[in-house]
């Protein structure tokens, strides 16, 4: 199937469609492309309309086609839906395709031709919150589609079925990583932890979770899908950040100017990633590279995820019985990854987009810190869990409960933080008030630790007013 041949006018078509049509560079990512196209049965008749109109979405299929191909399974296109019908090396399954798109108002993923340092300037805990939601909302709308449509087609019937998901909810949504997706599916942020690089080992002592995120409109979206019931009928995700266009540079093996690849790949045997920087052709990455799976353990048809571990696929679950987020990859395994092209002078002539300004675009809505108001923020930390956060005179105020006295306890961190992870990053002996002692309930904590802020705003007062003798 030809996908490349214009067959709508340049008016419509999608900006990344036109800048890779009518870039006169782009042959070997021209080619990969194709490739991927290659035995791809357009089951409608507007599959080539809707890659040069819409194209992520279709270049989201296009790769999984591909990658199910590379994977040994036997693709089935003889049904309109759902996308993939699979005989894989792992059994039957059912695969629906879908992506996270920018909501309304905000910037459209093609829209990093900006000034890198303002949309880089947005604090992560923004960035994960949009593609929380984003995400959120496509796998929920995929399978509301299983249960009012799929479920009854016979070729569907007892079969696990996968929803593959890819964000482009944002410029520069590939620098997430899986932050986003163990949200939405999990509940679960990340790890608190320190290392000791002397000995090279890493002692994790808690976790911070999230419960839900909020939307522009105030409305609460629920996160941790997969640690409750209502969806039993999706048996895993497949996800990635590193299946885009720079994915199409790096499979190129030559081209007429010249790509440097910035990557980070897992450490099993260390603290910090695997830092590359390397020059096309001598990068190298393959296809199903930063491919990432994760189960429901409370499917009702599980997925055996076996054949796609094998090939070098993440994998994250659950455990019910002990609440746990569960995650493996293997030594190696692409992180993240992006790419810079050197063009020769003229070389974006007519391609270069002016850049938009920064307030043109909403920006995602974050939970509100009325001052001197406790905030629930979820995560446990050694045996401290129910913990909320306030934010008093430039300080934050971490409140949380012993498990062993259950009594309460608090401390304070100087600097305005929203998360647990952000308040033990900020962690340092010159910023940090422990309270005196434990108290019954989270109100005389919090006010104790009011006034140990009160007393260090006082004595740094004190001490700057004093005149030197």
């Amino acid at each position: 199937m030809d996908i490349l041949t214009p067959v709508v006018p340049v008016e419509r078509q999608h900006p990344n469609f036109r800048l890779l049509s009518s870039f006169e560079l782009s042959g070997p990512e021209q080619a990969v492309l194709q490739s991927w196209a290659d035995g791809f049965r357009d089951r409608d008749g507007k599959f080539a309309k809707e890659f040069q109109t819409t194209y992520n979405s279709s270049f989201w299929e296009l790769y999984l086609f591909a990658a199910f191909s590379e994977l040994g399974c036997q693709i089935d296109q003889q049904h309109s839906s759902p996308d993939f019908v699979l005989d894989s090396p792992g059994g039957k399954l059912i695969a629906e395709a879908t992506i996270a798109s920018h909501p309304d108002g905000y910037a459209p993923e093609w829209e990093r031709s900006a000034d890198p340092e303002t949309v880089l300037g947005i604090s992560r805990e923004e960035i994960v919150t949009l593609a929380s939601i984003r995400l959120a909302n496509a796998i929920t709308a995929k399978h509301r589609k299983y249960t009012e449509s799929y479920s009854t087609l016979p070729h569907v019937a007892g079969k696990p079925y996968v929803i593959c998901v890819a964000p482009f909810e944002q410029p520069y949504f590939f620098r997430q990583n899986n932050l986003a997706i163990r949200r939405v599916l999990y509940g679960f942020d990340q790890h608190i932890y320190s290392d000791d690089e002397a000995t090279g080992t890493r002692t994790v002592f808690g976790e911070t979770t999230r419960e839900s995120v909020t939307k522009d409109n105030g409305t609460q979206v629920q996160l941790g899908l997969f640690t409750r019931s209502g969806m039993e009928d999706v048996s895993a995700v497949i996800f990635s950040t590193t299946a885009t266009f720079s994915k199409a540079q790096a499979l190129a093996a030559a081209g007429p100017y010249p790509v440097v690849f910035f990557a980070e790949r897992y450490n099993a045997d260390g603290l910090k990633p695997y830092v590359i920087r390397l020059p096309r052709p001598v990068y190298r990455e393959t296809l199903l590279d930063g491919l990432q799976v994760c189960l429901n353990p409370l499917a009702a048809r599980p997925l055996d995820p076996g054949w796609l571990v094998e090939r070098g696929a993440a994998l994250h679950s659950f455990d019910p019985s002990t609440g746990k987020y569960l995650a493996m990859a293997p030594d190696g395994f692409l992180i993240s990854r992006v790419s810079r092209g050197f063009l020769p002078p003229g070389g974006t002539a007519g391609h270069a987009r002016a850049p938009q300004p920064s307030d043109t675009f909403k920006r995602p809505r974050l939970p509100e810190f009325p001052e001197g108001q406790l905030v629930p923020v979820g995560g446990q930390v050694m045996t401290n869990v129910d913990h909320h956060l306030a934010h008093y005179r430039g300080w934050t105020i971490m409140v949380a409960r012993d498990v062993v006295d259950n009594d309460w306890g608090a401390q304070a961190f100087e600097g305005l933080y929203r998360s647990l992870s952000e308040c033990q990053a900020g962690t340092t002996p010159r910023c940090h008030l422990l309270a005196r002692g434990w108290y019954p309930s989270p109100a005389e904590a919090l006010e104790e630790a009011k006034g140990r802020v009160d007393a260090e705003i006082g004595r740094r007062s004190g001490a700057q007013e004093t005149p030197s003798r």
